[in-house]
């Protein structure tokens, strides 16, 4: 037989001279899956490629096998088919879909974390995209921080996704778009609501806690809305407000004693002529048992000093700053009568206010169940701007404030409003402005 002939020494031999090889290193047995003078693009087993003894499915599985071969050699068909212009197999996209693979409450995870406009272009990558972003539960944050003119098309979506909004923020939006989208939250579920320098008026906070929208409201932010003017309402309507932000808004009302005078609540002599009087439609008396003796007893032991809830019971943040309806009255009655019981830090910022006003702020608890030992959880007042204090009315609240340990913020301020005092801090101001000191 001749050695040209035999098949073992043909493959050593191309070992022995790798150059004339034109394709990746085969096993033996098996021929190559490049043809041609190197000019030739196809790849695969041809007609006349098939192994012998082996069908054309075997023979396209051992080159299968040849290309993720490992070694000296790997690597090398792919090194000489950009040399031979041989084209690279494409991966078929319907193979790589990674997300078919990721559960939904990791793809619901990631989407959390993405802006509103990020989600709506999502949308329109394909109809998977576009079934999953639909669920309102994906949008229970929604941020349009300022957007005095909204999109046509961005009022057309939002009504649709704020049924599953806990979050909720619409700054700077007109009248017209703004009540559709406060219509459409869902009641108990928003938590925190932004509508700073937008046209909300008191008749739709008033439409939304007749729904149930303000229940559960943690954060209220209603900065620069001067068509909110009601805070006797407001102090009624927040059951469990932590964060009430008041500030440039149209605010010309505080309340001044706790809810039950507020809201007008019947007085105990009435409650009494009712008690006593007989029944609508019967010449029954309250002895003929219309009345039980329970109720009887709850309404003619009740007292007037004595109130079932307080103002803002739950309120820790309060901001009044710049509120330039508020008159002084207002604000004495507020600070004497209705401090809310669990208030952190008060902002009276920027306020015609003095001293003689701010004596009146009363940090005793009026519930009897505490004791005169308890302080009020007062931390901080704010009274930045408020030009009519001197640092000694200041270090007077200080002490009239002692036991609550209040920090009072203040900026600049005459040391005492006495004649010598005041010409020192014109001169003061007029050697800054000579030295071109802003």
């Amino acid at each position: 037989m001749d050695l040209q002939d035999d098949r073992r020494v043909a493959w050593l031999h191309q070992v022995r001279r790798p150059e004339l090889s034109k394709s990746p290193m085969m096993p033996f047995g098996y021929r190559s899956a490049w043809i041609g003078d190197g000019s030739t693009t196809r790849r695969g087993p041809m007609r006349d490629q098939t192994l012998l003894g082996m069908s054309e499915r075997a023979t396209a599985a051992a080159l299968a096998i040849a290309q993720n071969q490992s070694g000296p050699w790997t690597g090398f068909g792919h090194e000489t088919a950009p040399f031979f212009g041989a084209k690279r197999r494409r991966i078929d996209h319907r193979t790589y879909q990674p997300f078919d693979n990721i559960p939904i409450d990791v793809i619901e995870r990631i989407l959390d974390h993405l802006p509103l406009l990020d989600l709506v272009r999502l949308r329109r990558i394909n109809r998977s995209f576009n079934n999953l972003l639909r669920l309102p539960h994906l949008y229970h944050t929604l941020c349009i921080p300022a957007s005095p003119t909204p999109a046509p098309q961005l009022l057309a979506l939002l009504p649709s996704l704020l049924s599953g909004t806990s979050d909720l923020t619409l700054r700077s939006f007109p009248f017209v778009s703004l009540e559709p989208l406060l219509y459409s939250v869902t009641p108990y579920r928003l938590i925190h609501l932004d509508l700073s320098f937008s046209a909300v008026r008191d008749e739709q906070l008033e439409s939304m806690a007749e729904e149930g929208a303000l229940a559960n409201i943690r954060t209220l932010r209603l900065k620069g809305c001067r068509g909110v003017q009601d805070g006797n309402w407001l102090a009624t309507a927040l059951p469990k407000v932590e964060t009430l932000d008041l500030s440039w808004s149209g605010i010309t009302s505080l309340p001044a004693s706790m809810p039950s005078l507020v809201g007008g609540v019947t007085p105990l002599v009435e409650l009494e002529d009712e008690l006593m009087s007989t029944s609508p439609g019967s010449d029954d008396s309250v002895d003929s048992g219309y009345y039980s003796d329970l109720e009887v007893l709850s309404f003619f032991h009740c007292s007037p000093s004595k109130h079932p809830t307080s103002i803002w019971p739950q309120l820790l943040h309060l901001s009044l700053s710049s509120c330039p309806y508020l008159t002084i009255p207002t604000i004495q009655a507020f600070l004497e009568l209705a401090i809310p019981p669990n208030l952190r830090t008060l902002d009276l910022s920027h306020l015609p206010l003095d001293h003689h006003t701010l004596a009146h702020l009363n940090l005793r608890h009026s519930d009897d169940s505490r004791s005169e030992s308890d302080s009020h959880p007062l931390e901080m007042i704010d009274l930045t701007g408020v030009h009519a204090l001197t640092l000694s009315s200041i270090r007077g609240l200080e002490r009239r404030w002692a036991a609550q340990q209040v920090k009072i913020l203040h900026s600049a301020v005459l040391e005492s409003d006495d004649e010598v005092d005041v010409r020192r801090f014109v001169e003061w101001v007029a050697g800054m402005h000579a030295r071109g000191i802003p």
